[in-house]
Parts: C-alpha cells; sequence; structure tokens
C-alpha cells in the first residue's frame, strides 16, 4: 500500500488520510478511482503543480493500446462489443450526439439551437405529438417523421420543451402510433404542460444512427455509423466512453482545500460537509444524462447534497461554507451547479456551453440553482447555456460583478437573474453585466397571472443590461414585479421590449418602490407600451433618464450614444468574450447623464418601510457636483465583471507519462494501459480462476481437485467420518487393479511428481504402457 513518499506513494488519499496526513500531494497521471473523503483540516493538490487528470471514462480504442474489434451490423453501421455501460461518447477529443431526430451537431453550438429541434403544434393536447417540423430549415436532417415506421418510433424517448422552462422526458407509446401522418403518442405532462412554443427531438432508437457524428448504445454494444462504410472510420481513433459519474465524494469533512486538478468526464459530490474550497480546477465534460441506459431521471451533476440515488436536490441541508472559486466548468447536460445548504461562495469561476437539452432539470430550467440561503455569486463569467433561467440562488443572495450573456438558447420564457417569489426579500444584484440574450435580463418574479402576490425588499443596482430579446422572445432588461424594491443606477438600453419595467398591475404593485439615478431608452410601467412621462411609473421615481414615448422597437432609438464608447462597435461573439470584455466603456459621456443624478445613502437615511433591503451607500465617491445616472461615474475608475485569471479550457494536455492502474499481468484487474501501481490489483484463490470458478475441477462437484478428499467421486459435501482425509465416498473403494501382461511406465501423485510404488499414505497414479491408469491408495501400516 506504499508508505507514503514520492517512491512508494499511498495509493488512495483516504489512506493518507486515515495515515494522519494534513497535505496530500498527487503525483502527475491518469487517475480512475472513485473515492470517498472522510476527514478535516486537508489540503488536497498535485505534486509541484504536476499534471493530475481524474478520468470518468474507459478507453474503448486507441491505437497501439486498445484494438476494438468492429464488425458490421448493416450497412454503414459498425458495432463493437464493450464491458461496462457508457453513457456519453468521445472520438479523439470531440463530444458525438447521442443517435436522434432530427440530427444536430456540437460543432457551431448547433444542438443548443431549439430552432434545429424538432416542432409540434401549439394546440396539440397534452399526452399527443403532430409533427410539423420544416426538415427544409433543418441543416443535418432530411428524412421527415414519416420517413420512420410505427416499430422504430415506439419506445423512443422524446425530450420534450413543452412546457417553457420545463424539458421533460417520455416514453414514445406503442398505443396511439400513426407515424405515416407524423403522429405518436406519449404519457402525459400534466400541470407543467403549456400550449405554446412546442419544441422536441427524440432519442433512443437504433434507427436514428445515420450520421458520422453520432452514437448508440444497447446491451453492452456500441454502434457507430461510418461515411465510408467500413472501419477505418474508427480503428485509429482514440474512442472514450462515460462510465463514472464521481471522481469523489466528499462525505462528513470539515476544513479542506482541493485545489489544482482536470476532470474529464466526471466531477465530484459534496454531502453533509462544511467549508469545503474547490479552487483551481478545470471540469470538462462533468456531467452528463444517462438517457441512452434508458435513465431519465435528473442527470447528476457537480452537487452539494443532491440525493444520490434519486438525483433529487433536498430542502434542507446540513452543509454550509462550500466555496467553488477559479475553476472552469464546461460542456454539459445538466446544470453547472446545484446546492442545498447556506451561506456558499460562487466565484471567480468560467461556465461555458451548459446544459444543452435541460432535460429533467431541479426546479425550473436552471444554469446554477440553490434552494439555501445567503450565497455568494460574484465575478463569474457565464455564456452560451440552455436553461431559460440562468441564476436562481435562494434566500438573500447577493449577486454582483458577473457578466452573463447568450443564455436560454434551448427553452422558451426565462430571465437570466431570475428571483422567485419568495427569495426576493433581502436579496441584492449588482455590478453585472447581462447582455446578448434572448431572455429577459433580471426579474423579480411572481406566479403566473398573480403580480400583487410578488415578493417584496429587494434591492437592484449598478447592473449594466443590453441587447435582450430576439424574435418576440425575452426582450425586457429589468422586469420588477411586487412592492418595496429599491432600483438606483442601472445602465439598461437595446431591450426589444421594454428596458426598465416597473410592473403596474391595476394600481397595486409597486406603490413603494424606488427607482432613481437609473438610465435607459424606456422605463416603463407596461410590458411592450411605452409611456409619456414617469407620472405612469408606480412609486418613488426621480432622476432617471428615459426617452419615454420616443422609442421604436427596432432600437432607433437609445441612449448608447450617450455613453464613452458604443455596444454597436463590438460584434459580439461567445467564443471571443474573455477579450472584448475589454472593448466596452460605458461610463456617461454627456450632459444628459453627467452631474443629474441624486446622492443616495441609505446607511444613513434608511426607509423605513424597507427594513429588509440591504443598507448602503449608492453613491459614494460620486465625482462633481453630484451623481452620475447609471451604472458608471464620469472620472471614476471603470469596472469590469467577470473572472480574474485566464481559464484552461479543453482540449488540454493529458499526461503522458504515469497511468495509475493494476500493472500485474497475473492480476485479474489487470490494466493494459497503466504504468504505475495504484494498489488496485486483486488476484484469485489458489487452484481458482478470477470468476472463482476451480480450475481443475474432474467430478465437476465445484471442490477443485487439489482440495477435493475424492477427486474422481461426485460429493460436494466431503463428508470424511473418520477424518483421514480420503472422502467417505472414496473409503470402500478397491483402487488397486492387477491386470496381466501390463507394464507399469511411471507412478505419479496428485500433483504430477514421479514418486515410488512403496511409498506410503499417499495417493498413486500409475500410468500403464497400453494407456490406462491404475489408481490406488498405499496406507502406512
Amino acid at each position: 500500500t506504499g508508505d507514503g513518499t514520492i517512491d512508494f506513494p499511498f495509493y488512495s488519499i483516504q489512506k493518507a488520510i486515515n495515515e494522519g496526513a494534513s497535505e496530500i500531494l498527487l503525483l502527475e497521471g491518469i487517475y480512475d478511482n472513485y473515492e470517498i473523503i472522510n476527514g478535516s483540516d486537508l489540503d488536497i493538490k498535485p505534486y509541484l503543480d504536476n499534471n493530475v487528470v481524474f478520468n470518468g471514462t474507459i478507453t474503448i480504442n486507441s491505437p497501439g493500446i486498445v484494438d476494438a474489434e468492429w464488425e458490421q451490423h448493416s450497412d454503414n453501421i459498425f458495432k463493437t462489443y464493450i464491458e461496462e455501460d457508457i453513457w456519453q461518447l468521445f472520438i479523439d477529443d470531440e463530444q458525438m450526439v447521442m443517435a436522434r431526430w432530427p440530427n444536430s451537431s456540437f460543432e457551431n453550438d448547433m444542438i443548443y439551437d431549439k430552432n434545429n429541434w424538432a416542432h409540434s403544434q401549439d394546440e396539440d393536447l397534452d399526452g399527443i405529438v403532430n409533427d410539423i417540423t420544416e426538415i427544409d430549415s433543418l441543416i443535418l436532417e432530411s428524412k421527415n417523421l414519416s420517413d420512420f415506421s410505427n416499430e422504430e418510433i415506439s419506445g423512443a424517448t422524446l425530450i420534450a420543451n413543452f412546457g417553457s422552462f420545463k424539458t421533460k422526458t417520455r416514453t414514445v407509446s406503442i398505443n396511439g402510433l400513426d407515424i405515416e401522418n407524423k403522429k405518436f403518442e406519449y404519457f402525459p405532462i400534466g400541470n407543467e404542460y403549456r400550449d405554446k412554443h412546442h419544441y422536441y427531438f427524440l432519442e433512443g432508437k437504433l434507427a436514428f444512427l445515420d450520421s458520422s457524428n453520432e452514437w448508440f448504445y444497447e446491451n453492452g454494444i456500441l454502434y457507430l455509423w461510418s461515411p465510408n462504410g467500413d472501419i477505418s472510420d474508427f480503428e485509429n481513433k482514440i474512442i472514450r466512453g462515460k462510465n463514472k459519474t464521481f471522481s469523489f465524494n466528499f462525505l462528513n469533512s470539515n476544513n479542506i482545500t482541493f485545489q489544482g486538478f482536470k476532470f474529464f468526464a466526471s466531477t465530484v459530490t459534496i454531502q453533509n460537509s462544511n467549508n469545503i474550497t474547490i479552487t483551481n480546477n478545470v471540469f470538462s465534460y462533468p456531467n452528463y444524462s444517462k438517457r441512452m441506459l434508458g435513465d431519465t431521471t435528473s442527470p447528476l451533476v457537480t452537487n452539494i447534497d443532491q440525493n444520490l440515488d434519486t438525483g433529487i436536490l433536498p430542502s434542507n441541508s446540513n452543509s454550509s461554507g462550500v466555496i467553488f472559486s477559479n475553476n472552469v466548468f464546461e460542456y454539459t447536460d445538466g446544470e453547472a451547479l446545484i446546492l442545498s445548504g447556506d451561506y456558499h461562495t460562487i466565484e471567480n469561476n468560467y461556465f461555458h456551453h451548459i446544459d444543452w437539452s435541460c432535460a429533467e432539470t431541479q426546479a425550473i430550467g436552471l444554469t446554477i440553482y440553490c434552494n439555501g440561503s445567503n450565497i455568494e455569486c460574484n465575478r463569474n463569467i457565464i455564456h452560451t447555456t440552455g436553461a431559460s433561467a440562468t441564476l436562481n440562488l435562494g434566500a438573500r443572495a447577493n449577486i454582483s460583478y458577473n457578466d452573463i450573456s447568450n443564455t436560454g438558447l434551448a427553452q422558451s420564457d426565462g430571465a437570466v437573474v431570475q428571483i422567485t417569489k419568495n427569495i426576493v426579500e433581502s436579496s441584492e444584484t449588482s455590478y453585472n453585466w447581462i447582455h446578448d440574450t434572448e431572455k429577459m435580463g433580471f426579474r423579480f418574479d411572481a406566479p403566473v397571472g398573480s403580480a400583487e402576490t410578488a415578493g417584496t425588499e429587494g434591492l437592484a443596482h449598478h447592473n449594466v443590461i443590453w441587447n435582450i430579446g430576439k424574435n418576440g422572445f425575452g426582450g425586457i432588461g429589468m422586469m420588477i414585479k411586487g412592492d418595496y424594491h429599491e432600483i438606483y443606477n442601472n445602465t439598461v438600453f437595446n431591450c426589444d421590449k421594454t428596458d426598465i419595467l416597473i410592473l403596474d398591475e391595476e394600481g397595486l404593485t409597486n406603490l413603494d418602490t424606488y427607482t432613481e439615478n437609473n438610465a435607459a431608452d424606456i422605463i416603463s410601467n407596461h410590458r411592450t407600451n411605452d409611456v409619456d412621462n414617469e407620472n405612469f411609473i408606480p412609486g418613488f421615481k426621480s432622476n432617471n433618464y428615459s426617452l419615454f414615448s420616443d422609442h421604436s422597437s427596432n432600437n432607433t432609438q437609445t441612449i448608447d450614444p450617450l455613453l464613452t464608447s458604443s455596444v454597436q462597435s463590438v460584434n459580439y461573439d461567445p467564443l471571443l468574450i474573455l477579450e472584448n470584455r475589454y472593448l466596452y466603456d460605458f461610463t456617461p459621456n454627456d450632459s444628459l447623464l453627467i452631474d443629474q443624478g441624486k446622492i443616495i445613502n441609505t446607511l444613513n437615511n434608511p426607509i423605513q418601510t424597507h427594513p429588509n433591503v440591504v443598507q448602503l451607500d449608492f453613491t459614494e465617491n460620486y465625482q462633481g457636483n453630484f451623481p452620475d445616472i447609471g451604472a458608471y461615474e464620469y472620472g471614476s475608475e471603470f469596472w469590469i465583471p467577470g473572472i480574474t485569471f485566464e481559464p484552461t479550457t479543453y482540449p488540454w494536455i493529458w499526461p503522458t507519462n504515469n497511468i495509475f492502474g493494476c500493472i500485474d499481468e497475473s492480476a485479474c484487474n489487470y490494466n493494459l494501459n497503466a504504468n504505475l501501481d495504484d494498489g488496485s490489483c486483486f488476484y484469485s484463490l489458489d487452484y481458482y480462476d478470477c470468476d472463482e470458478n476451480c480450475i481443475n475441477d474432474m467430478d465437476l462437484d465445484t471442490i477443485c481437485d487439489e482440495l477435493d478428499n475424492c477427486i474422481d467421486v461426485y460429493n460436494p459435501a466431503q463428508n470424511d467420518v473418520n477424518n483421514d482425509g480420503v472422502g467417505d465416498d472414496c473409503e470402500f473403494i478397491n483402487l488397486k487393479i492387477n491386470e496381466i501382461n501390463k507394464n507399469v511406465l511411471k507412478s505419479i501423485n496428485l500433483l504430477g511428481v514421479e514418486v515410488k510404488n512403496e511409498n506410503k499414505n499417499i495417493f498413486i497414479i500409475q500410468i500403464l504402457d497400453d494407456g490406462s491408469i491404475n489408481k490406488f491408495l498405499n496406507f502406512k501400516k
């Protein structure tokens, strides 16, 4: 098991913990193990910045190392047999698409675009699909649904965004199939079903495998589609399959720092633990749905206290003080993070390409979700996400200095920052950039049709929100439902509908909301209609700048020219977001905004009716005679939100020297790929093979011949009344045979060692010259 030195390291982290280590260093290599960590006051990191990768895949093919055996299944489809279930596939560092209809691709983020999904009629009853997909509009699909047979569609997995911010999985029913007319049925969704915006695709059937970027797995067989019609498309490629969910489970632990590692197709779970810091790690493809295996429950993701059996995030948790900082989370199916418990921190992380299917996620569709309280979410960059909403972080959350864009691509409805009724109070959202998304930017929300029952006493200040909405979706920069809120010093423009909406529901809402020092194209009390002046805005309002009724839906009138740098000069590209963020400058550059604000300091002048709103000096250190209107102050340092490090993203460099595993060829679990032993070898017992079957068992009684007290008579009970070592079933058999005209060539014992006939108290086998044998026992006299 090693002694913990560099030459003879321990074979597991828990072994080091059990030996009393406080600092645990990992040598460079690829680690395929899963460990439950139970300990306190630990620092776990690579040795001397070694390249350490925790791998959640098995290697199916790697030229010169592992050679899969392929055979043709039909036409362009080839198959190979594998020993473990897999639910995600990679070929030469490229993620493959589970065979589906309509086809899609991860290239150019096509798979995130719901316009590449199939469509059904909005008026369909729950449980019925009448397909209206226009195949000519899809780049990668040429088949209509009607080109399949009823048998090929029956039993398929339906991934259905039929509930706006909820995407459900269902099985296509054997009943009601009319594929010729593009119709099928499924078990109804229920209360979450909506009669609008129906997008879907189908998986789970080999019939959908018709593209080189697709794969299918069933009952131990991996299927791939070859464009050339032969195995040359696969035999020279590195093929990996995900077979592991977690590399580490921090269980009942405290005060642990875990830093500096890479994860491939694997991640961590934290269970009932406190003060765990996960920092400076790269999580590439950390989580993925098990739909390929027929498991349609919520995917297991990077989490705090997610139930590992059901996938459900419990509403109560004892975990607290967990920190995720300076990490990269990239390429997931399922949320980036889900957290239970209180006082966690999500700080300085880079999240991109998160949750392309959004199927069966927690609560509403979310990128990061917490159902606890007092969460700090600061200085993160988040872009290219599927879920309708990006952040919903529980009660009293602080969301600040984040840069969030290109969100909600795979669901309808939603907002980037979604603060629902019960968690508005004492929340603070500030110093964020929210932009270039078809969703809403920020929302104090309420139940549908019940804005008057929305939350109260929320705070939003110094946010910049622009380029919101697309094709009639989203289009509202800030939507404020409820009452007793404080909305200060925000800059909001280029929103398709309304920039700042202080919602007035029949004169019942926002009567005690303060809206001050905000710069926007339009501040209104209605989702789409402009108002003539701020007198129509409910609540207390002053020192705002808005074009009010001088606004058009195509953004020809905007406050953009009043800022130092126009956003029109920056061509938004999510792949360039890290460098392009330095091209923006939202500092006011016009007298319409400069010195036109008011001093707002609720520390010194608290609003008596808002006891639970966070109190601050909002215009501290203003320049000139008065504060400026909007999120920035002319003459002050220009703040840029988001991460403060240069992220490492996949493909990154794999370790080339050390692969840990069992390196003893005589072991049952010998790993051909490994070059460093990890102590995991296990061996068969004497006389048995690795499957615990006897190597020699002449009488087939499951007792190995070397241990059997009567090897040529079936006697599994091994009865031996006189305890002489000879089974009772052999005791009265005369084994000595005398034959005339036969000569003994050799006499041996049971082990094949040659003996003399006069040897006593042994079992002797004589080999005769006619090919027959004599068997007898010689007893001592």
